[in-house]
């Protein structure tokens, strides 16, 4: 194919569902989770299988939730019933009971917006990803995000700007990471701000679309 033929078009998201304004709901869903309302919250969305980085996670919330009282991890998320995933299911079981309560797994829900909303920090601490488009419902609900420097999740995170970037597989990088934009408040609503920001200018749904529609009618092919 020639090379004028060939386009890069993205990934994007509704911006009226996905509004930092949906934060007014925050208290709703602490409360419903059993969550202080002065906690940091550190969340995750995805299926629940190792190369989603899930053993490395339960490993940070252990640390962290051991040195702090007022950190708690939210697991969103579910397997599907092809994966083989008995003993990610049994890890987190086990860190939900050493946990205080402060390890919350939901499950599946449709509520994401509302989710994403009650946290303070974003990680997806995959092995391997397209373009996740949970970074970017995250982004666009002006959450920091921690992620692992993979193909698709350093396209969307700009590391030290909007987030941070971690080796894969490395539990103490990435407790390390969330560590420091647990301490450092400030600093995390300052990403999450430029993530939104960068959201807005990237990933806005309407903008891919409009996107789309002008490469086609520009198009002739004979």
């Amino acid at each position: 194919m020639p090379k004028d033929l060939v386009f890069e078009i993205g990934n994007g998201v509704d911006v009226n569902r996905f509004n930092p304004e949906v934060g007014l709901v925050n208290n709703r869903i602490r409360s419903e989770l059993g969550i202080a309302d002065d906690n940091f919250v550190v969340g995750m969305i995805g299926r629940q299988v190792e190369e989603k980085g899930i053993i490395e996670l339960l490993e940070a919330a252990r640390v962290l939730v051991g040195k702090y009282n007022d950190i708690s991890f939210i697991i969103v998320g579910d397997r599907l019933n092809s994966d083989h995933a008995e003993g990610v299911e049994a890890a987190i079981e086990q860190a939900k009971v050493t946990s205080g309560g402060r390890l919350i797994s939901t499950g599946m829900r449709s509520d994401i917006p509302q989710l994403l909303a009650a946290m303070d920090l974003f990680t997806l601490p995959s092995w391997r990803e397209g373009m996740p488009r949970t970074i970017i419902e995250a982004m666009m609900m002006a959450l920091p995000v921690v992620a692992t420097d993979i193909r698709g999740s350093r396209e969307e995170v700009v590391d030290g700007e909007t987030g941070l970037l971690v080796p894969l597989r490395n539990s103490k990088a990435l407790t390390k990471a969330i560590e420091s934009l647990y301490k450092d408040r400030e600093k995390s609503k300052t990403m999450g701000k430029a993530s939104r920001n960068r959201a807005l200018e990237f990933y806005n749904e309407k903008k891919v679309i409009e996107k789309q529609l002008t490469i086609i009618q520009s198009i002739n092919i004979t």
